[in-house]
Formats: C-alpha cells, structure tokens, sequence
C-alpha cells in the first residue's frame, strides 16, 4: 500500500472529522453490521433492512442468528476460531432467512475491530446478497 502524501492524510482527517466514514456506511448498498466481541450488534445500516427485512429496532443488542443460524455447527465455530482466535477476516458464502422466512445466499466478510493498543474490541460484517 502506498503511503499517503501530507494533503491526502488532512483530506481523510477532514472527511472523519466531518463524519463521512460513518455516513459512507450508513448509505452503503453493503448490509454492514458492527458487533461486540460476542456477537451483539451495535449498529446496523439501511442496507440490513433492505436485505434481511428486520427493521434495525430489531437487530440492535441481539446477535446476526436472527436471520442466520442455518450453517451447520462447524461452520460457526471456524468463523469464530478465524475471527476471536486468529484475529483474521473471516470470508465465505453463507445461507440466511429474510424475517418472511425466505432463504437466500450471500458473500460475507467479517473482519475483527482493533483499538489503539491493537487490543480486540468487536467485529465489522459485510453481506452481500447473490441468490
């Protein structure tokens, strides 16, 4: 990766400081989630809604298994080692349930959150629908 030139680092700074990271997010066409280190979601953007069909009043404080848990028990227990115990993203195709019920597919890729001190502090999830 390229280091940054002294004007696009005050660039970035000035685009965190003004909130267009999380505004980037929040209007992304990527259902992205942030968890804690269990697995309770914290924030939930549009693009969850649109693509599970919980409203985000739903979500918040319960764990992605509100519209997963259909993979088999070792599935889950490689994202967890890969994602709390390797400390790596975890990439992968995955089935889930819309709240109508209706399965679909999607690309998933949950990377673990680092603090200052390189300290593990949750996860951020991607999903993208492919059914």
């Amino acid at each position: 990766m390229d280091i940054l030139t002294p004007e696009q680092e005050k660039l970035l700074e000035q685009l965190e400081k003004h909130g267009v990271f999380r505004l980037a997010v929040k209007y992304s066409f990527t259902h992205t989630i942030i968890t804690d280190l269990k697995g309770a979601i914290l924030y939930a953007n549009q693009a969850t809604q649109r693509i599970t069909g919980f409203p985000q009043q739903e979500i918040i404080g319960k764990t992605p298994n509100i519209w997963g848990g259909l993979m088999s028990k070792e599935y889950y227990e490689e994202m967890w080692n890969t994602i709390r115990e390797k400390q790596r993203p975890f990439i992968s195709e995955i089935t889930n349930h819309k709240n109508t019920g209706e399965k679909y597919n999607a690309h998933i890729v949950i990377s673990p959150i680092f603090n200052e001190e390189d300290r593990l502090i949750g996860f951020v999830g991607t999903e993208e629908e492919i059914s």
